[in-house]
């Protein structure tokens, strides 16, 4: 395999999803959450800091990828080059530039969940049991994160400390590997279990609706049950969810060398492109709803707006609606943010 493999062919892929994420989810997301007295001030905030640690780990990438370009593979190739290991050459020239990216893409993964953990959370009505296990997904994530950067990330360094080189030396590095395979399956395991709960939440509620409606009003073109499908997909995090099962693997080599490359590259855009793609798509179903215009699932009469921490207290105590049982008590997919 070469450094095309390896390495250029990631970082193109990860400038075209930094480029998706740019023009039409922050740009747009930016310009409308500006605009809107009822954002939630916390959820806008993780979004643009998630934003700023993905362009910062892009950049990164690039300027990594510049100093193997243009520096190291001509001193590899030299009859004048150093006498130095591969490994040695790598930390000298950037390995001060890897452990940035490892710090900005420990701080993406651990906040990713929060926007999902979030939704579920509200959701489900805020219930103890609910909060508790968020809380201690979100702490367990948290400590093996950065367990992970200070045990193994910093061996990494081009004047790594003392602790960090004894560590990958016991047992080939043994321990910080399992700290880090313990971290990125903490927060697989943390989105499939969101999956899972607001998944059981959105069949609950759409069935509820098939069954209470008007028929007359359950009629719709293929094209917007299909949307109306893809909302689901979209907002259940099912797809997100698999990606970071398929990260896990890759992780573990389990999708060879280039697999472990490539997903360490697609992985970092994706942790912030897709709970801003989630609050992009709420967003917009609501403003629509908010004008009284019918949707595909006849949602034309609900309220259905950005929730704020004391609008959410508000909302929850209220008598669920006669005509529709179960469904104020249970709240909306998109009251969750």
């Amino acid at each position: 395999m070469s450094i095309a493999d390896y390495r250029i062919f990631a970082v193109i892929l990860e400038s075209m999803l930094f480029a998706f994420y740019i023009v039409v989810l922050m740009a747009f997301y930016c310009a409308k959450s500006w605009k809107d007295s009822k954002r939630v001030p916390g959820i806008f905030a993780i979004s643009v800091g998630l934003f700023l640690m993905c362009a910062a780990a892009w950049t990164l990438d690039i300027c990594v990828l510049s100093l193997q370009l243009y520096q190291l593979l001509p001193s590899r190739f030299s009859p004048n080059g150093p006498d130095t290991t591969i490994d040695q050459a790598t930390t000298t020239l950037y390995g001060n530039l890897k452990f940035a990216r490892s710090a900005c893409t420990t701080v993406i993964y651990i906040f990713c969940d929060i926007i999902s953990l979030w939704r579920a959370y509200v959701i489900y009505g805020r219930p103890r049991w609910l909060k508790i296990t968020s809380l201690s997904l979100f702490s367990f994530s948290c400590i093996l994160y950065i367990a992970t950067l200070v045990l193994d990330d910093t061996s990494g360094l081009g004047s790594p400390p003392t602790f960090a080189v004894r560590l990958e030396e016991l047992d080939g590095g043994a321990v910080p590997e399992v700290l880090s395979s313990m971290a990125v399956s903490t927060t697989a395991f943390s989105q499939v279990f969101v999956t899972a709960l607001i998944a059981r939440k959105a069949w609950i509620y759409r069935k509820d609706l098939q069954s209470l409606l008007p028929a007359q009003r359950m009629g719709s073109s293929n094209r917007k049950r299909l949307t109306s499908v893809f909302y689901v997909v979209i907002e259940t995090g099912i797809v997100y969810s698999l990606l970071w099962v398929i990260f896990v693997l890759a992780h573990e080599y389990a999708l060879g060398l280039t697999g472990a490359y490539w997903s360490e590259a697609w992985v970092c855009q994706i942790s912030g492109i897709y709970p801003t793609l989630i609050v992009v798509i709420i967003s917009e179903r609501a403003s629509i709803l908010e004008q009284g215009a019918n949707n595909a699932s006849g949602l034309g009469s609900v309220s259905i707006r950005f929730a704020a921490n004391d609008d959410l207290e508000a909302l929850h105590p209220v008598v669920p609606d006669k005509t529709l049982p179960g469904l104020a008590s249970e709240g909306t997919l998109d009251q969750s943010l």
